[in-house]
């Protein structure tokens, strides 16, 4: 008959080594399992979606790629083609999870690069406002009109156009259109402050009378010697159809015409509003076929002294038959 001896008691030493042992064979066996398959216990795995998953993702990704954004500014269109919405594509997210099903993830697009595409258009058509200049008096009324302002033009709201474009891209299907408005920018005046032009004229008090200004080509409306309108620009007549001189008084009044005749440039027929004759065919009178009335020598008028619409009909206004125009160097 045999014994086996099994002792019962262990010194502490040999319950460490057991307790050692043991740990080191749990670390090869957990080794062995991530080798043979268990991959996904292993430290740093990262999750995949499968090839069937990848398919459909792909799929709707490559739909995602046929559209287009359409960018309307004003008169101005903006295409972003297909291949340059497809760049604007998030890259795909993988799963968060290991083992659990999940939704798959539809393409979205990034804010970032829809924003720096549309403002990439805006720079285009947006324009900053330029200054004219002009001479003005110690209090500010116009002297002499040197250059008009030019305006510029701002889109309005481009954050919102942005938004739009990417709530249409992640929720919808199709082309993409939206649209903006332009606003002016005004253009301001640079002034230098001269010294006021004599008075040419010794009026009544109270008198009603219109100077004309040949030299600094301006039109105002005094009550005795007080301004009640204006200086306004104004552009008087070519060097070779200059604008009379002299003391007159307004003979005829009429709020429309036609003005027909032949000129130092040809033959013209003009309609012409608020026109106040005062000497002959010189009048006062509304010019709406000029843009600006900055005086240059080559685009004088035929002798009239043309004014804005605005400003004409306002002359026209407070004055009457009979009142006295002085036009003047």
């Amino acid at each position: 008959m045999r014994f086996s001896y099994r002792p019962t008691h262990l010194t502490p030493q040999h319950r460490r080594r057991s307790l050692a042992t043991n740990l080191r064979w749990l670390a090869a066996a957990a080794t062995l399992l991530a080798v043979a398959g268990g991959g996904w216990l292993a430290f740093g795995y990262k999750p995949l979606w499968n090839p069937e998953q990848s398919a459909q993702i792909n799929a709707a990704r490559d739909s995602a790629c046929q559209r287009s954004v359409t960018l309307r500014l004003g008169d101005n269109s903006f295409l972003a083609k297909p291949d340059q919405v497809c760049s604007w594509l998030h890259p795909v997210p993988q799963p968060t999870k290991q083992l659990s099903p999940q939704p798959l993830p539809s393409p979205q697009f990034d804010v970032n690069a829809i924003t720096q595409w549309v403002h990439s258009c805006t720079s285009q058509v947006e324009k900053p406002a330029k200054n004219g200049s002009r001479q003005v008096d110690s209090k500010g009324h116009l002297v002499s009109l040197l250059k008009d302002p030019v305006d510029g033009a701002v889109v309005n709201h481009p954050n919102n156009l942005v938004s739009q474009i990417e709530k249409a891209l992640n929720s919808s299907n199709g082309n993409v259109e939206v649209a903006a408005k332009l606003s002016p920018r005004k253009g301001g005046f640079d002034d230098t402050v001269v010294a006021a032009p004599a008075m040419p004229y010794a009026p009544q008090p109270q008198e009603r009378w219109v100077d004309v200004n040949l030299t600094n080509h301006t039109t105002a409306v005094y009550d005795g010697t007080k301004a009640i309108y204006g200086p306004v620009a104004a552009v008087d007549g070519h060097a070779q159809a200059p604008t009379v001189q002299g003391i007159y008084k307004v003979y005829a009044k009429l709020d429309m015409q036609t003005m027909t005749g032949v000129g130092y440039d040809g033959p013209y027929s003009e309609k012409a509003p608020w026109i106040s004759y005062f000497s002959g065919n010189f009048a006062l009178h509304g010019a709406p076929w000029r843009s600006s009335f900055v005086y240059t020598p080559e685009k004088g008028s035929h002798g009239c002294v043309n004014l804005s619409v605005t400003d004409a009909k306002a002359i026209y206004d407070l004055i009457s038959i009979g009142t006295t125009v002085v036009s003047h160097t």
